[in-house]
């Protein structure tokens, strides 16, 4: 089995991060995926970014809205990604497809 699959057609995701002493910290997120790759947005300067830089490991979960895990923790690969206005426009296209009004919401502030 693929491990992404578990994420298919769910809402979040719990995303587990690690500050320098190993704590880990979650919070639930939404997500898209594109090929092989799970993207999600935070503003630069967040916690999770911060540690993402720190320490590439991290875990994740899908989860339902409220935030209640689905499946079982998958150990992965984080990494802070700034792309191309192409690329950009792509992952907001996969936001805007998979979370409609909600999502333009939210990016409109």
């Amino acid at each position: 089995m693929n491990p992404l699959e578990q994420f298919t057609d769910q809402p979040c995701m719990i995303l587990e991060t690690f500050r320098r002493i190993s704590t880990g910290l979650k919070t639930s997120v939404w997500f898209v995926q594109q090929e092989e790759k799970l993207h999600f947005r935070t503003i630069a300067d967040s916690g999770k970014v911060k540690r993402i830089r720190n320490t590439s490991r991290i875990n994740i979960n899908p989860c339902k809205a409220d935030g209640e895990s689905i499946r079982g923790w998958s150990v992965a690969q984080g990494r802070e990604v700034s792309g191309t206005q192409t690329f950009e426009d792509s992952i907001n296209r996969l936001f805007e497809m998979k979370y409609g009004d909600s999502y333009r919401e939210v990016t409109r502030n």
